[in-house]
């Protein structure tokens, strides 16, 4: 990627990964340089679908409890509420454990053209670490484009299939973002990340 761009993200603490950081090989777990293959969940025959997992009821005064007149308000307390990348609450449809530790977990099925390991696609995301501390996100401004085969190895595995219009929450291990040296200041080393996406475009279909 170009060196401004790389600043850019640098700075953002985003989840793009420049080619010439050379990051990449640091996350994944035997050390090796190779970048790891993307692999679709129709190609993945090792890939574990099974319904959104339910926590514990919600207390009034939880911060993902839904307040009384909205209409996605939660009428079943033991089913867990997402935060999407506008700030809405939605009870998760299905989730998808790969083999590598990423959790996808489908807020939002889409009925637009699917995301594929090459294309180049526009999001709207949202960041946090496991704390809840936001490190980045497009809330409040315009969708991101990025070329997937460029991304952390936890969006290049959890992203192809999404199809536009879909919300996914993906929880990502440390190995498949920024590994054993984070991104400072915002992602501490060694940090597991969440995200919530929203494809809103695929802008090149590969």
């Amino acid at each position: 990627m170009r060196r401004e761009l790389l600043v850019k993200v640098r700075r953002r603490a985003s989840i793009v990964f420049g080619v010439a950081m050379g990051v990449l090989g640091g996350c994944a777990s035997d050390g090796s340089s190779t970048r790891r293959e993307v692999r679709t969940h129709a190609e993945t025959g090792d890939v574990k679908r099974e319904p959104a997992v339910a926590e514990p009821p919600q207390k009034p005064g939880d911060a993902g409890a839904k307040t009384q007149g909205d209409p996605m308000a939660n009428n079943n307390p033991g089913v867990e509420l997402y935060e999407t990348p506008s700030g809405k609450k939605l009870p998760g449809l299905s989730t998808i454990r790969f083999p590598s530790g990423v959790v996808a977990t489908d807020l939002v099925f889409g009925s637009g053209a699917t995301a594929m390991p090459n294309s180049v696609i526009k999001v709207h995301y949202h960041g946090t670490l496991p704390n809840g501390k936001v490190f980045d996100s497009t809330r409040g401004s315009d969708p991101v484009k990025f070329p997937l085969n460029q991304l952390i190895p936890g969006w290049r595995e959890g992203i192809p299939g999404m199809m536009v219009g879909g919300v996914r929450r993906l929880v990502v291990p440390a190995k498949e973002a920024y590994g054993d040296e984070g991104a400072p200041p915002d992602i501490p080393p060694k940090t597991d990340l969440i995200f919530t996406i929203e494809l809103v475009e695929v802008v090149e279909k590969k």
